[in-house]
C-alpha cells in the first residue's frame, strides 16, 4: 500500500499503461501527473559491505601474515557485487582506512606513506565496480581511529589521536591522500566520498574534529572536483552540525534501538536542509515497512546495513521492494 498526497480535489484520473503514472485533472483541460514508482530513490539506494577484513581490505596484513585485501580476495569481492546487483542494489558503501591499522606506515625518514597493497586493492575494488556497474561510497576513515579504545582480544587497533592534536601529523597525512586522490582513477564509479564515519563517537573535541574533516574536503574539491562528499553521522538529530562543510548530501544512519531518540517516521521537509539526505545505514528487519516510510518521507535513497538473516533470507523483501519501485 502507498500513500500519496495530492493537493486539489480532482473530478478525473487515469492510470498510464504501465501502472507507473497517474493523470489528474480538476475540469478535464488541465493536466497534472504523478510518477507511482519513485525510480530516482531506488538508482540512490544499495548497501554496505562494511568490510571482508576490518581495517586491511585497503594494505597489508597488520600482523604480517598473509595479504587479505582486496586484491588478494578478488573473486570474493566479485561475488558480493554480483549477488548485491541481482537484489537491485546500486551504491555499495565499503570501508577503507578504518582505523589506520593499515594500509599507511611511517619511514624511516618520519614521513607517511602507502605500503604496497594500497593502489592495488583499491584498483581491484574499481575493477569489481565497474565490472557489476555498481557506484561505490567510500569510507575514508572510522570512528575507532581515536574512540579511545586501545586494543582488542590483546591486539592493539587503532588509535591515532595525533591525526586530530599534532598539526605536523595531520598535514603529513594530508600530504599522503593528496597523492592518493591525484593517482587513483575511480571511471566514474565513485557515488560520494564519506570523509569519516560516525565522527561524533570520537574521543576528540569538537574543534579538531571539524578542523580535520575540513582538510580532507579541501583537498577532495581540489583534486576529485567532480566526485561528491558527505560525512556518515550516527543520527539525523547531528546533521545541520555539518552545514558548515558545504558537503554534497547528508547521511544519517537508524537502528532500531535509536527509535526513541530519533525516530524513523520524520519527513525530510522538516530538516530543513539544503541538500538531499541519505540513509547511509539502516538495519535490515522489517526492510519493506521501512523502505516506504523512508521512500513516502522524501529521502533520497537508503543503504541497508545486512545482517545473517538479510544475506540469507531478508534480501528478498527488498528486491521485491525495490522491483515495484
Amino acid at each position: 500500500m502507498r500513500r500519496i498526497i495530492v493537493g486539489n480535489l480532482y473530478h478525473y484520473f487515469v492510470f498510464d499503461e504501465k501502472g507507473e503514472k497517474i493523470y489528474l485533472s480538476v475540469d478535464g483541460e488541465k493536466i497534472e501527473k504523478i510518477n507511482l514508482r519513485n525510480t530516482d530513490f531506488v538508482i540512490n539506494s544499495g548497501i554496505n559491505l562494511p568490510w571482508l577484513n576490518y581495517g586491511w581490505d585497503i594494505g597489508r596484513n597488520p600482523w604480517n601474515k598473509e595479504h587479505g585485501g582486496f586484491s588478494s580476495n578478488k573473486e570474493v569481492l566479485f561475488q558480493k557485487f554480483k549477488f548485491f546487483k541481482e537484489i537491485g542494489v546500486n551504491i555499495v558503501r565499503v570501508f577503507l582506512f578504518c582505523d589506520l591499522r593499515s594500509g599507511i606506515i611511517l619511514d624511516e625518514k618520519g614521513k607517511y606513506v602507502f605500503d604496497k597493497y594500497v593502489y592495488k586493492d583499491f584498483g581491484a575494488l574499481i575493477d569489481v565496480a565497474e565490472k557489476t556497474n555498481i557506484k561505490i561510497l567510500p569510507v575514508l576513515f572510522d570512528y575507532t581511529i581515536a574512540d579511545g579504545v586501545i586494543e582488542e582480544n590483546n591486539i592493539k587497533v587503532g588509535e591515532y589521536p595525533e591525526i586530530f592534536y599534532d598539526i605536523d601529523q595531520q598535514i603529513k597525512l594530508v600530504k599522503l591522500f593528496e597523492e592518493f586522490f591525484k593517482k587513483v582513477d575511480t571511471k566514474n564509479l565513485i557515488y560520494g566520498w564519506d570523509i569519516i564515519n560516525e565522527p561524533e563517537n570520537l574521543k576528540i573535541e569538537d574543534e579538531k574534529v571539524e578542523k580535520f574533516i575540513l582538510s580532507f574536503i579541501n583537498l577532495l574539491r581540489k583534486y576529485r572536483k567532480k566526485e561528491k562528499i558527505t560525512i556518515g553521522s550516527i543520527s539525523r538529530i547531528y546533521l545541520n552540525n555539518y552545514r558548515k562543510f558545504n558537503i554534497d548530501f547528508y547521511q544519517f544512519h537508524y537502528y532500531d534501538s535509536f527509535e526513541n531518540m530519533s525516530f524513523l517516521d520524520y519527513h525530510n521537509y522538516n530538516l530543513l536542509l539544503d541538500k538531499p539526505v541519505i540513509i547511509g545505514e539502516l538495519e535490515s528487519s522489517n526492510i519493506m515497512k521501512k523502505l516506504t516510510k523512508l521512500w513516502e518521507n522524501g529521502y533520497k535513497g537508503v543503504l541497508i546495513w545486512p545482517d545473517e538473516e538479510f544475506l540469507k533470507e531478508g534480501w528478498k523483501f527488498f528486491k521485491s521492494w525495490i522491483d515495484v519501485h
